[in-house]
């Protein structure tokens, strides 16, 4: 196999989901709001926020564990844990030039949360 082929299926295989999953984000974050920006237990935009970073989490986990095989597992779950950080961050940040969103810390907590638990999930996974 030719290194072009090679470099296509690793963007195919680990680069693609996750721009894909990130630009999803960040185009149903676009969509005008109905809600009071109040999480209440068993809300449907509550779930969605944590299997949006759970899996977001996953995506830069599987990417940074291909890329360095020789790094300690705790600096590839830590790096996921931050870019997942910075995606939720930014998506707040862009709410606010979408009329009807505003900036939410409360949103960045449970993308945290989300994120969290992915990390614990594939700490115990891993160990």
């Amino acid at each position: 196999m030719g290194e072009d082929t090679r470099a296509q299926n690793r963007f195919l295989s680990y680069w693609l989901p996750l721009i894909t999953w990130i630009c999803g984000i960040f185009l149903v974050s676009s969509l005008p709001s109905n809600d009071s920006s109040q999480f209440k237990l068993g809300e449907p935009s509550l779930h969605i926020h944590i299997i949006a970073f759970f899996v977001l989490f996953l995506l830069f986990y599987r990417l940074f564990q291909s890329n360095n095989k020789k790094t300690l597992l705790g600096g590839i779950i830590l790096s996921s844990f931050a870019f997942t950080l910075i995606i939720s961050i930014s998506k707040e940040c862009w709410q606010l030039f979408i009329p009807g969103r505003c900036f939410s810390l409360e949103d960045i907590m449970v993308d945290g949360g989300a994120a969290f638990l992915a990390m614990l999930v594939v700490a115990v996974a891993d160990s």
